[in-house]
């Protein structure tokens, strides 16, 4: 297979944090892998999951009836796997949560004393409430305002911090206890991973130190059944990453790599934190067999999973065991999870499980070199025990071209062939397909910029129109694999590689008789996007896709939009994957949704309605010339001539948004020229001309638009004249709207 020809998996959603720790786990669409397990592997399969990264993966292939064997070294990853595959009941976390909130402290029960450390007056009517959150500025020694919602009287909002806040706040002024139970439990006095522990302890505040502690100590505390325990540690997990000091407001989407707190953060509520994760690790849960290798699940399907790194599993043997595909979500840095992981790991379930992630206590850098040489190793255990006729269907999540390029320095240096390479930037996915070489492969002699540069001329060549960076790079690294030039001889260290890469992408992209920046910077490679100094003649991509949509629904009527979505991920494959903004503009358009929900062409778009649209506009156009005085040249394009001779105005009348086929091969002034498009179009084309900048330097060139119902209007103006005319056909700009439409 052409690498390029490898068909982008949408999945069933977009995606999104959802789940229990969310925000640190790969964003990952449903029913990516379970389609590309079905079309690759039989039921019952045994399929291997080297990283773990996601617990979406083992949960979704054991649900397609596969048995998966899943190495995962992280004892938070590996738990949540564990409770969802479990699959509670929320009566089952409400349980749990209520036997934990009805245990006393002292003469208090549990939640009214938490809920009373969280206490402020309401500002309409001056009852005491629990805020939701306290907000906080870095460094500061006091919050300066709190959040909340009334039931009393409804005031809800942010309000400024009042003096009995900050009395509450007293009685945690240094936290020098709990801060040393958090340190005991993950690290002793005598640990070179202490200090490491003591500057992730800056991420949480006393009061939230305090709050989790005594919530812990009183889990150990109870004589609780070990699965009910087990559903209260689930929910102290999330309360765990609900107190620390990571959640900047306003509340935007953040997906923290770093431990870096925000400028202004929430202190949240964290008995509402308890409450609020029932709904969070219920709703992700999917019930499948669990067990531990070296057991193994149901021919059915199910998971196996296995508590350790890759290089472990392997050392153990497989011999019995026919793998038959290779499936996992690649990981990225992130020191924030993983270090944090390593806390709650220690606070929930004591020293022992933070042992296998002792070593994030003492890293100080995750850097994209670091990661290279991780993720080598990775590789190089997988091709010395895979045959060569297994694929590894890798999906980056969060995709950029230094993760990109990491990868595929691995790959290349571990062994292992590129088949394949899908790429969606809008949702910032790369899908991999992968193969370990059954031959030895040897260093190309090519000229490795050279080469990027012949990548990137094609790539814009075959797209007809400019492109972000992140595709051309990608392009790059495919043809670089497959002519084996990452590593010249003799091979130096994975460090020094990725250094030279990118060394060779900046020295490629600088050569500006080639390329064109739009929107970028001179240093900034991935800013803006890239085009040909010369535009190519090939009809532009969007065009293409545009084209493949009107006639989709003129052919096929009643595609749902999933359809609809894979038929044109399949028309456009490799790295031209359509984005799904553009998708819905095509749509809004051109089509309607008929009564049953698919998508068809709306009646006046088909076919014999716009011909006599053309038809009708041609008439006006010449009409209007010859009432104006001008001589009137009905060809295409249609040309008014003034009586020198020259061309006054020049028209096409067009059906589609597709300009790009006459916009660059016109000869006549720009200034001069009229594209008549329909109204139901200009939407599609403002997006267009948005989307590609060497378009929209050529149409800006003089170009204007007049939408098909504002020269009907004209040509009802008995009052019209040369003067008027030269207003009025100013007057109805085109403009974009985002697309309200409802896709499922």
């Amino acid at each position: 297979m052409n690498p390029l020809e490898m068909v982008y998996l949408p999945g069933r959603e977009n995606p999104g944090a959802g789940g229990p720790l969310g925000r640190y786990l790969p964003p990952l669409p449903t029913g990516i892998l379970s389609t590309w397990l079905n079309e690759n592997s039989p039921p019952g399969a045994w399929i291997l999951d080297p990283f773990g990264t996601s617990p979406r993966t083992a949960l979704e292939a054991a649900q397609s009836g596969r048995r998966i064997l899943v190495a995962v070294n992280n004892p938070v990853t590996r738990f949540v796997l564990e409770n969802l595959a479990t699959a509670p009941r929320p009566a089952d976390y409400q349980a749990a949560l209520a036997e934990l909130a009805s245990a006393y402290r002292g003469a208090e029960r549990l939640e009214p004393h938490i809920q009373s450390l969280y206490a402020t007056d309401c500002a309409g009517c001056g009852r005491s409430i629990p805020a939701r959150a306290f907000l906080w500025e870095k460094q500061a020694s006091n919050p300066y305002a709190r959040l909340y919602t009334c039931p009393y009287c409804g005031d809800e909002g942010e309000r400024p911090i009042q003096p009995t806040d900050l009395e509450h706040l007293g009685g945690f002024a240094s936290g020098t206890l709990h801060r040393s139970w958090a340190l005991e439990r993950v690290a002793s006095i005598d640990d070179p991973s202490r200090l490491g522990v003591e500057e992730a302890l800056s991420c949480y505040l006393p009061r939230p130190l305090y709050v989790l502690f005594t919530l812990i100590n009183k889990l150990d505390a109870l004589d609780m059944p070990p699965e009910r325990r087990k559903l209260a540690y689930a929910l102290l997990l999330s309360t765990c990453d609900m107190a620390n000091t990571l959640w900047a407001y306003p509340t935007v989407r953040a997906r923290p790599r770093q431990l870096a707190i925000p400028p202004r953060f929430r202190e949240n509520n964290l008995w509402l934190a308890l409450e609020e994760a029932i709904p969070e690790w219920a709703g992700a849960s999917a019930q499948v067999p669990l067990v531990h290798w070296p057991e193994q699940p149901p021919e059915t399907g199910g998971i196996s999973l296995f508590q350790g790194r890759l290089k472990d599993l392997f050392a153990g043997g497989l011999s019995n065991l026919a793998i038959q595909a290779v499936i996992s979500v690649l990981p990225r840095p992130n020191q924030a999870f993983w270090t944090l992981s390593a806390l709650w790991s220690g606070w929930l379930w004591g020293r022992e499980a933070v042992a296998p992630l002792k070593g994030v206590l003492t890293r100080r850098r995750y850097d994209w070199n670091w990661h290279a040489a991780a993720l080598e190793a990775s590789f190089s255990s997988l091709a010395h025990h895979l045959n060569p006729s297994i694929s590894f269907f890798g999906i980056l999540t969060e995709a950029e071209p230094a993760f990109l390029s990491a990868a595929f320095l691995a790959s290349e240096a571990a062994g292992f062939s590129v088949e394949g390479l899908a790429l969606n930037p809008e949702a910032s996915m790369a899908q991999v397909l992968w193969r370990p070489a059954d031959i030895k492969k040897t260093s190309s002699a090519a000229d490795p910029v050279q080469l990027i540069k012949i990548s990137i001329q094609d790539e814009l060549i075959r797209r007809g129109e400019p492109a972000e960076y992140l595709p051309l790079h990608s392009r790059a690294l495919v043809d670089l694999a497959q002519a084996h030039a990452f590593r010249p001889q003799p091979p130096p260290d994975l460090p020094d590689d990725l250094t030279r890469l990118h060394a060779w992408f900046r020295q490629a992209f600088s050569d500006r008789a080639l390329l064109l920046h739009y929107g970028g910077g001179e240093h900034s490679l991935e800013a803006g996007s890239w085009g040909l100094f010369e535009p190519p003649a090939a009809m532009s991509l969007s065009d293409r896709v545009e084209t493949a949509i009107s006639s989709t629904l003129q052919e096929n009527p009643g595609y749902s939009w999933e359809a609809l979505v894979l038929k044109l991920f399949t028309a456009f494959p490799g790295l031209q994957t359509p984005s799904l903004t553009f998708l819905k503009a095509c749509l809004g358009s051109y089509g309607e949704q008929s009564p049953s929900g698919g998508w068809q062409l709306r009646g006046q778009e088909q076919p014999d309605a716009r011909r006599s649209d053309i038809a009708e506009i041609r008439r006006i156009l010449a009409r209007i010339g010859k009432q104006l005085g001008f001589r009137v040249r009905d060809e295409t394009p249609l040309v008014w001539f003034d009586e020198s001779g020259i061309p006054a105005f020049v028209f096409y009348p067009v059906i589609s948004a597709a300009l790009s086929p006459f916009i660059y091969a016109n000869n006549f002034p720009p200034e001069r020229c009229l594209v008549v498009i329909p109204g139901s179009r200009v939407n599609l084309l403002t997006l267009k001309l948005k989307l590609d900048p060497q378009l929209s330097q050529a149409v800006s060139a003089g170009w204007r638009f007049v939408k098909f119902r504002h020269l009907r209007n004209l040509a009802d103006n008995p009052l019209l004249t040369r003067e008027t005319w030269q207003l009025q056909i100013e007057r109805d700009p085109p403009e974009f709207i985002e697309a309200q439409m409802n896709m499922f």
